[in-house]
């Protein structure tokens, strides 16, 4: 079986154990664009079949979709680079508290085909994009939260969790520039990744904002987020993923392929292949998060009151 990837909207399956090729389907505009995300069974068994011919599928998927189509397979398996932005937060603790982190998925594109040869070219579009983005929503945090470290990993199928960065900058040092009142940490705006299905979106959390920034208030009376704070939060995240789209390197929301398992009631799952889907819409709402894991963990003051 061969990984799969598709464009526009871009699809890549990983195949089983063994299997390292990378069969690409692509569309050009036309009026089965926008189904490609909704592709039928028995069409996706087709292109995972090693012995389907290139010319047929072109024909199938061609036939099926009403658009110009082309499909090529490659011998190589196809990589992702994991992005994670880190952002130190002060919590008056002297010892210190975890660093606030965000991850991205990105896929680099040669021709429109999947490349695993990334180039500084490349981590410097994919990191210049990062900086313009947090630099339009940096008014909405508070000085305290740093964006200081960026790091990036290779990922994919294929890919053994826990390697080194192929790309480690320290220096940004970055801080939001609002003077109000921070949130409390825990509190997050989601951003949501909308690829293909919806069994394929993903989401990230932004750090916890302060309570305004230079524009008026990020919460409405009754504890939204603004229109203000979501409106540059949507425009300056919108702007990323479009710079990276330009630059061949887009985002993508990546699922790692998964063994068959076993369920608490004794089933199984079937196993799962690895997949990376290109985003095409991102969506933020008014309703803010709350992410456990970026609590303070240490508290200053603890007050106690005995019960007679």
């Amino acid at each position: 079986m061969a990984v799969v990837v598709l464009f526009r909207l871009a699809i890549a399956l990983a195949p089983p154990a063994g299997a390292a090729a990378t069969r690409a389907v692509k569309w050009a505009e036309g009026p089965g664009v926008a189904q490609v995300d909704h592709l039928p069974k028995w069409l996706l068994d087709r292109l995972h079949d090693p012995g389907e011919a290139d010319a047929d599928l072109t024909d199938a998927v061609a036939a099926w979709s009403g658009t110009v189509s082309d499909v090529a397979t490659f011998p190589e398996p196809f990589e992702l680079r994991k992005w994670q932005i880190e952002f130190s937060r002060s919590s008056g603790n002297v010892l210190g508290d975890d660093v606030a982190v965000i991850t991205f998925h990105v896929l680099k594109l040669v021709a429109g085909n999947p490349d695993a040869t990334w180039v500084t070219a490349d981590f410097n579009a994919v990191q210049n994009a990062l900086l313009s983005w947090w630099a339009a929503i940096k008014e909405w945090f508070p000085n305290e939260t740093i964006l200081d470290r960026i790091k990036v990993y290779k990922a994919g199928p294929e890919i053994e969790k826990g390697g080194a960065p192929v790309w480690d900058d320290t220096a940004p040092t970055v801080p939001g520039t609002s003077t109000a009142e921070a949130m409390p940490p825990q509190v997050a705006l989601s951003v949501t990744e909308r690829a293909g299905e919806k069994l394929h979106w993903g989401r990230f959390y932004l750090p916890a904002p302060a309570t305004g920034g230079t524009q008026g208030s990020s919460t409405t009376g009754n504890g939204r987020p603004s229109t203000l704070f979501l409106t540059d939060v949507a425009d300056a995240t919108d702007a990323l993923y479009e710079a990276c789209k330009a630059a061949s390197v887009p985002i993508v929301v990546y699922r790692a392929p998964l063994p068959e398992r076993q369920k608490k009631d004794g089933t199984t799952l079937p196993a799962r292949d690895g997949s990376a889907w290109t985003v095409d819409t991102i969506q933020i709402d008014d309703v803010f998060d709350v992410i456990r894991s970026r609590r303070w963990d240490t508290p200053l003051v603890r007050l106690q009151r005995g019960i007679a």
